[in-house]
């Protein structure tokens, strides 16, 4: 776990989006148990979510550069809904076919603002499993 914080204090100082994140994804990951944490981008004019930094370590996989419709998505009904996280995806958002074809049962959503206070993205965990625990929101 040191490495893992050295790695984040090192990728505070530094303007890439991508040393910022993926440090993060780490943490998330091992905090929560989860199998996959990623970062998205929405674009809600082009009706689109792209998948820009994720990390994998179970047997559900979230592809780095792939892009889903917007209207699909579980992070839209999950700030739709104002959920953060959900242990009953099948039940809770049954009509997501993404969803659906993965097996989701776990999913945490936290949006991610940069500037003025603009939804840019989601830093996100999936998994067809539960989690080690909750995780709380900073205060």
């Amino acid at each position: 776990m040191d490495e893992v914080l050295e790695q984040l204090a090192t990728a505070v100082e530094s303007d890439d989006l991508e040393a910022l994140v993926r440090p993060f994804l780490s943490i998330l990951e091992r905090v929560s148990g989860l199998e996959s944490t990623y970062m998205t981008r929405i674009d809600t004019d082009r009706g689109i979510q792209d998948i820009l930094f994720a990390r994998n370590s179970g047997d559900l996989t979230v592809a780095e550069g792939l892009t889903v419709p917007w209207g699909d998505t579980l992070c839209k009904r999950a700030l739709e809904d104002d959920v953060t996280w959900a242990t009953d995806v099948p039940t809770r958002w049954g009509d997501s076919a993404a969803a659906g074809e993965l097996g989701l049962v776990t999913y945490v959503n936290e949006p991610v603002t940069i500037g003025d206070d603009r939804v840019y993205g989601t830093c996100a965990a999936r998994a067809r499993r539960g989690c080690r625990k909750r995780p709380t929101r900073a205060a």
